[in-house]
């Protein structure tokens, strides 16, 4: 079998079909979700597996000299459903339905996956929150409808740039569910829209006036296939043929995919679902953002695009993850078995799915193929096969150790909080040097206090508690130890020279923790495009027509 076959208890299958909630995640200080297992993962691989438009963290820094009672805290808060009721992040859960949730410290609150079951319920019943928020008096008590929780296909359409010469949109298509299709094609329509009420009188074709397109895979990890051929039809005439999938036996046969049109073979009688071209590559010039996290049917449609010459693919990583199989459910007496039953296949003939390295504990493909066998595009650019989809131009923006374990140790979430206290009323527009210096000190002290630990954090591999141990049995001790205390000093003031050399990547993520607590994650995923330093790379390409010409070998040299 290939890694991605498994099995799903009973337990599990209920869970994933029936999981019905308010649309909101909450976490407790003090407590790292390493240590938290929900639905048999750990509460930290599920953090990291939801979208949003900051870096979660995976826990909450404790307050170890706080005089009030505990609460669980909200990190997450989604539009459409606990947002729209009033929730917010940073908010600081009281009781649920009657029952209180808060104790003098994390070891007498209930555990996070009892507060959970207190939340989930039947679609359509609600359920009461108390909550306290920062900066505001008393009390608050609001009711939440439960429901299906689903995440948006397309959480954000938006101009980058506009002007007399046309316009750059950006459209973030973080999975493909049942809507992406016909979010994306709203999306487009909306785009042009747009832009259209900024042409000139001389522009006669509305589409003309979007000259360039961002289409942002990052982190999609896919969904469904379907989905992806209805959003590729969107950029190319009818019936164009975009690639095929390979099963075995009749539960998937081989199937082939044209633009216009899909034609479902398991059904009784094949499906037509014509969707129109909208987007005409030439004149809109496209740019698919992706990264290790582009998987499955976005990986599909980057293939899409990369092999009929349509659009440039850029990322920080050299390749996407090389998923290229789909999966169905196969009921058990007691489960289910989702089991692998086919290939999928880019225009060009190559496989996406990455060649499965036999040296460990994954077996090789049913299908052998030759990962050196060589395709190519439209144009005649070389492709390579079984490794995902290859960039055509890698661009890795700089990043900050710091950064990412202010993120992950709760430390943006914390001061946001206390900031928000401070300044209840206040209209933040972007962080200032002033703010930035405040959440320095503030960084510094926390990691004086103990409440921060950032060399603890940096050491994932714990290869410093190792030393301690060895340090602690060694004929030396004290001067091991105190060796040690030295090398922790200088992990921290090493990190630390990270405010000023990565000074503009971390207000950029200050600012984004700070403005949650007022706007929606579809508003900070607009503003952070705006600043995002892959997107400024994809634009830079799009206004340069004899680079963009050049990637795609358009001359055919």
């Amino acid at each position: 079998l290939d890694p991605y076959t498994e099995y799903l208890s009973p337990k599990e299958l209920a869970k994933r079909k029936n999981l019905v909630g308010i649309g909101a995640f909450v976490m407790k200080s003090g407590v790292s979700s390493d240590s938290v297992t929900l639905d048999g993962m750990s509460a930290s691989k599920l953090i990291s597996g939801i979208p949003s438009a900051i870096k979660l963290p995976t826990q909450l820094l404790e307050d170890k000299d706080a005089t009030q009672k505990q609460a669980f805290k909200v990190v997450l808060s989604l539009e459409g459903y606990a947002y729209d009721a009033g929730l917010r992040v940073g908010d600081e859960l009281i009781s649920i339905n009657g029952q209180s949730i808060t104790g003098d410290d994390a070891s007498t609150m209930p555990s996070l996956e009892e507060v959970r079951e207190l939340l989930l319920g039947i679609p359509g019943t609600t359920v009461e929150v108390q909550f306290t928020r920062p900066g505001v008096d008393g009390v608050q008590t609001i009711n939440i409808k439960r429901a299906v929780v689903q995440f948006p296909s397309v959480p954000c359409a938006t101009l980058l740039k506009q002007g007399k010469d046309g316009s750059i949109g950006y459209i973030r298509l973080r999975r493909f569910g049942a809507d992406a299709g016909e979010s994306m094609k709203a999306a487009i329509q909306s785009l042009q829209s747009k832009t259209a009420q900024e042409a000139s009188p001389t522009q006669s074709q509305p589409d003309n006036t979007l000259t360039g397109l961002v289409l942002d895979l990052r982190d999609n990890t896919g969904g469904e296939l379907f989905e992806a051929i209805k959003v590729a039809s969107l950029f190319v005439p009818d019936n164009t043929y975009l690639g095929s999938s390979k099963g075995e036996g009749s539960m998937m046969p081989n199937q082939s995919y044209y633009s216009g049109k899909l034609d479902l073979a398991q059904a009784d009688d094949p499906v037509q679902e014509p969707t129109q071209q909208m987007i005409d590559p030439d004149k809109t010039h496209v740019v698919i953002l992706t990264n290790k996290q582009t998987a499955s049917a976005s990986e599909f449609l980057a293939g899409v695009f990369q092999d009929l010459d349509l659009g440039v693919i850029v990322g920080n990583d050299k390749e996407t993850l090389g998923k290229g199989v789909g999966q169905r459910e196969l009921p058990l007496p007691a489960g289910a078995l989702k089991l692998t039953y086919h290939e999928f296949y880019t225009p060009s003939g190559r496989c996406v799915q990455r060649q499965y390295d036999q040296n460990k504990s994954k077996q090789s493909p049913r299908r052998h193929t030759n990962s050196d066998e060589v395709f190519y595009t439209t144009n005649g650019r070389k492709l390579g096969d079984r490794r995902g989809i290859q960039v055509d131009r890698r661009f890795k923006p700089s990043r900050s150790d710091l950064s990412e374990l202010l993120s992950s140790s709760g430390a943006y979430y914390k001061y946001a909080s206390q900031w928000s206290a401070k300044h209840p009323s206040a209209k933040l527009t972007d962080v200032d040097d002033a703010i930035y210096k405040d959440f320095r000190s503030f960084v510094l002290k926390e990691q004086q206090k103990g409440n921060l630990k950032l060399e603890e954090i940096f050491d994932d591999k714990h290869i410093l508690q190792q030393m301690e141990v060895i340090s602690k049995s060694s004929n030396d001790r004290d001067l091991s130890l105190q060796s040690l205390v030295k090398i922790r000093e200088e992990i921290v003031k090493d990190l630390l020279t990270d405010f000023d050399l990565s000074k503009e990547i971390i207000k950029r993520e200050l600012e984004l923790n700070l403005l949650t607590r007022d706007l929606p994650d579809s508003v900070l995923i607009e503003r952070g495009a705006q600043s995002d330093a892959l997107v400024k790379e994809a634009v830079k390409i799009l206004l340069d027509n004899n680079s963009y010409d050049t990637i795609l070998n358009k001359n055919g040299t």
